[in-house]
C-alpha cells in the first residue's frame, strides 16, 4: 500500500467518466476534409466501397492540415500535473480529436469543474456550484479506431477475366468501452430540479475497458465482369469481393470499475467525515495480447451505380495475459488528500476481449458533376446513419451531409477548390460532440487533395 500524488488517478478518473463522449475515433483522427463534408460515409473500414479492385491511381490522396494541434499546443499546459492550469477533461478532450479546430472547448464547463474537482480531492460541499452540468444519467459507448495503411497488389490477367490483388498493410486497433451511471438526484440537486436531500448517498458509477494494439493486415480482393448487369461497358462495372486477415498485437489493455459515494450530512452539504471512502476505482491491466479479426465485404458497380455491404471484425477477439490487479482509494473528497494504491491479486490468468460485429450496407451514385452516397451501419454504436453530396462548378466542389450518431445528428458542409487538375484544398465544418456534456459544438477541418476524384 501507498500513497499517490494526482497523476495516474486523474488520468483514471478522467478516462472513466469522460470516455463516453469521445468515443467517436474514426472523424476525430481522419483529416480529409471532402470525406467529412459529406458526412464521413465509410469510416468502418468498408472495403467494398474504396473498390480495392481498382488499378492504383485511380483515387485522390488526402493530406491532412491539423488545425486542431495549433488549439492544442497554445494550451499544452493543461497535460502537465505540475502546472496550475492541469485540466485532464480538456485534455482528454484534446487528445480525442487532436486533427480539428473546435471552437469554445477552451472554455470551463461546469462538469470540467466538477471532474477537476474530484481529481484534485476538492469538491464544493455545495452541490449546486455544479450548476448547468447536465449529463445523461445513463451512457454507453464504444469506439474504435482500426485503420489500415498498406499497398494493393495486383495479380496479372489475360483477357477480360476477373481482376485480382492481394493487400499488405499495417495500422492501429485502438477501441474504448464505457457504461457510465450518474445518479438522476445528483443531476436533479445540482441544477435545482430538486433540492439537495440531507443524509442522502449520491453516486456516480462507471466501467471502462479500452484497448492499444496494432493490426497487420493481409487481404484479398477480386473483380469479376458480369455482362449480364453491364450498361456502360467501363472496366469499373461488376462484382468486387474483398477479404482481410488482421493479426492484432495488444500493448496495453486497462479495465476501471469507478464508484464514487457522495453522502450529504443534516444541512445538506457534502459530509466531512464520510463513513465510507467517497472515492474506489478498482483497475485490471495488461501489457501483452494477441488475436485476430476478419473483415469481409462486398460490392457491386452497375453504370453509375456502386451498392456495398460489409461485415468488419468478425470473429475479433484479443486474449490478454499476465493480468494486474491494483485499487484506487481516496478518503476524502474535500480535503485534497493522495490517492492510497493496493495491489490486489491477479484475478484470472487471462481474459478474451471481443467487440460487436460492425455491419454497414450502403449505397452511392455518381454523374458527371454532382455525386451522393448514404450509409446504414450497426455495431459499436447501435444504428448509425451517414450521408453526403457533393456538385462541381469547375474550380470549386460544393459538399453537404450529416451523420446520426447516438441520438444526436451531427450536419457537415464544405468546398473544394481545384488548383488544378491534381491539386485542390478541401475545407469542411461539422458538429462534434467529444465533450463531458455532449453539446454540439462547431468545428473545422482542412486537407490538400492530391490527385484527381474519380467516382
Amino acid at each position: 500500500m501507498k500513497r499517490i500524488g494526482t497523476t495516474v488517478a486523474a488520468s483514471l478518473i478522467t478516462i472513466c467518466l469522460v470516455s463516453p463522449t469521445t468515443t467517436a475515433f474514426a472523424q476525430n483522427f481522419n483529416g480529409d476534409a471532402r470525406w467529412i463534408a459529406m458526412g464521413a460515409v465509410g469510416d468502418q473500414k468498408n472495403m467494398a466501397l474504396s473498390l480495392a479492385g481498382e488499378p492504383e491511381g485511380r483515387s485522390y490522396r488526402s493530406i491532412p492540415v491539423p488545425l486542431g494541434l495549433f488549439q492544442v499546443l497554445r494550451d499544452f499546459s493543461i497535460f502537465d500535473p505540475g502546472d496550475e492550469n492541469f485540466n485532464p477533461v480538456r485534455a482528454i478532450e484534446y487528445a480525442a480529436s487532436p486533427m480539428h479546430l473546435t471552437i469554445g472547448r477552451d472554455g470551463d464547463s461546469a462538469g470540467e469543474r466538477l471532474i477537476n474537482d474530484l481529481v484534485n480531492g476538492r469538491i464544493s460541499r455545495d452541490l449546486t456550484a455544479y450548476r448547468g452540468f447536465l449529463p445523461k444519467s445513463d451512457l454507453e459507448a464504444r469506439g474504435l479506431w482500426d485503420s489500415s495503411w498498406g499497398k494493393t497488389f495486383q495479380i496479372p490477367t489475360l483477357g477480360v477475366g476477373p481482376r485480382q490483388a492481394i493487400y499488405v498493410g499495417a495500422g492501429p486497433y485502438m477501441s474504448i468501452g464505457t457504461n457510465l451511471n450518474f445518479d438522476q438526484r445528483l443531476i436533479d440537486a445540482i441544477n435545482g430540479v430538486s433540492a439537495v436531500q440531507p443524509n442522502t448517498t449520491y453516486r456516480i458509477l462507471n466501467a471502462t475497458e479500452d484497448q492499444v494494439a496494432g493490426a497487420v493486415t493481409a487481404g484479398y480482393r477480386i473483380r469479376i465482369p458480369v455482362a449480364a448487369l453491364s450498361r456502360s461497358g467501363s472496366d469499373r462495372e461488376g462484382l468486387y469481393l474483398a477479404a482481410n486477415y488482421n493479426y492484432l498485437h495488444g500493448f496495453n489493455y486497462d479495465a476501471f470499475d469507478l464508484s464514487v459515494q457522495l453522502d450529504t450530512d443534516s444541512s445538506g452539504l457534502v459530509t466531512i467525515s464520510p463513513t465510507t471512502e467517497p472515492l474506489i476505482i478498482n483497475r485490471v491491466t495488461s501489457s501483452g495480447g494477441r488475436g485476430f479479426s476478419l473483415d469481409f465485404a462486398t460490392g457491386l458497380v452497375v453504370d453509375r451505380w456502386t451498392f456495398a455491404v460489409s461485415a468488419n471484425g468478425v470473429a475479433n477477439r484479443i486474449t490478454w495475459d499476465n493480468l494486474r490487479a491494483e485499487t484506487f482509494e481516496l478518503t476524502s473528497v474535500l480535503d485534497g488528500s493522495d490517492f492510497i494504491e493496493t495491489d490486489l491479486p491477479s484475478p484470472a490468468a487471462e481474459r478474451r476481449v471481443e467487440l460487436p460485429v460492425r455491419y454497414s450496407g450502403s449505397t452511392a451514385y455518381h454523374s458527371d458533376r454532382w455525386s451522393t452516397v448514404v450509409e446504414v451501419s450497426h455495431g459499436l454504436q447501435d444504428w448509425e446513419f451517414r450521408g453526403g453530396a457533393e456538385y462541381s462548378l469547375g474550380p470549386i466542389d460544393v459538399r453537404g451531409g450529416g451523420r446520426y450518431v447516438r441520438d444526436l445528428f451531427h450536419p457537415s458542409g464544405g468546398i473544394g477548390l481545384n488548383l488544378t487538375r491534381s491539386f485542390g484544398i478541401d475545407a469542411a465544418v461539422f458538429t462534434t460532440a467529444t465533450n463531458i456534456e455532449r453539446a454540439r459544438k462547431a468545428s473545422f477541418a482542412v486537407s490538400l487533395r492530391l490527385g484527381q476524384v474519380v467516382p
